[in-house]
Formats: C-alpha cells, structure tokens, sequence
C-alpha cells in the first residue's frame, strides 16, 4: 500500500486525535487539503470513514499511533494550547 508523505501525515495527526482544522494549522496548509489527503488515503485504503483510514493505516504499519505522524518522520504529537 501506498501512500504519500502528506497523506501518511494528515492520517498520522487524525490518529492523535486532531481536527481537520488542528492539522491545518499544525502543517501549516488549508483545512481544505487537509480534507482532500485524507480522503485520497481513505480511497486508497478502502476506507469510507476518516477513522477506519486510520485503524487500516496503523494496521499496515503505515503510521505510529505512539508519534501521531508516520514512522520516518521525527515530530512528535504536540499538545494544543489556548
């Protein structure tokens, strides 16, 4: 299976929980592309809900849940302030 970078990344922050809206601002992009990656890796895997994208990608070993993005990245799952 796969997918891009930006793909893995957005299913990676879905993964720790983060909005559409939280990962645009984290990656600094619209919340617009951050719909449309992650619609293409639901496509891609299958998947018709934003939540199955994720539990199939962790299953491939696609993300790592534990970091929020996938495994050949080095950010960390940074805690949102107010």
């Amino acid at each position: 299976m796969w997918l891009s970078d930006r793909e893995k990344e957005c299913l990676g922050w879905a993964a720790a929980g983060k909005s559409s809206w939280d990962i645009a601002v984290i990656l600094s992009i619209s919340e617009n592309t951050v719909n449309f990656h992650v619609k293409n890796a639901m496509k891609k895997l299958g998947a018709t809900r934003r939540t199955l994208a994720v539990v199939k990608a962790i299953n491939l070993g696609l993300i790592d849940p534990s970091l929020g993005i996938d495994p050949g990245h080095e950010h960390k799952v940074r805690a949102k302030t107010n």
